[in-house]
């Protein structure tokens, strides 16, 4: 058992650690593990974001291709598109991808009263986060969670 190594915030709400109690992937955060690559604990589950090779781009409608991809690469069964918050957490993680566009991602989160609207977050430094057209282009990435 580690003890907590660092807590790094999240303008989100969120914490995440650089190792903590329990086992710990083998090279600590942006390790390769679990079918993709290891960014970071959130609420008691390991998060893991899939390789840019099935990182897809387009309308909102193309998510299920996203989670497609990562299930192909890394058939695990519980890829996901992350809900607005949990992908805003993401953001602060990125540092420990194996790599990420300029282009804005999109969520899981459709605008409330507005089904053609949906999260999306800008990885850019200084980049805005706002409600998006569903058809607009964006970028989609699957992840999953390995509960301890």
């Amino acid at each position: 058992m580690s003890p907590i190594l660092s807590r790094l915030s999240s303008p989100y709400g969120f914490a995440f650690y650089a190792g903590a109690s329990g086992p710990t992937p083998p090279s600590g955060l942006g390790a390769v593990y679990g079918g993709g690559f290891y960014i970071g604990i959130l609420s008691g589950a390991w998060w893991i974001v899939s390789d840019s090779d099935t990182e897809i781009g387009g309308g909102f409608n193309n998510r299920n291709t996203a989670i497609n991809n990562a299930e192909a690469e890394a058939a695990c069964g519980d890829w996901f598109i992350p809900t607005y918050t949990e992908l805003g957490w993401t953001k602060g993680t990125k540092s420990y991808w194996d790599s990420y566009s300029s282009h804005p991602y999109w969520s899981a989160t459709v605008k409330p009263g507005d089904n053609h609207h949906v999260g999306a977050i800008n990885f850019q430094p200084n980049s805005g986060n706002n409600w998006c057209w569903c058809n607009n282009p964006a970028c989609m990435r699957a992840f999953r969670k390995v509960v301890y």
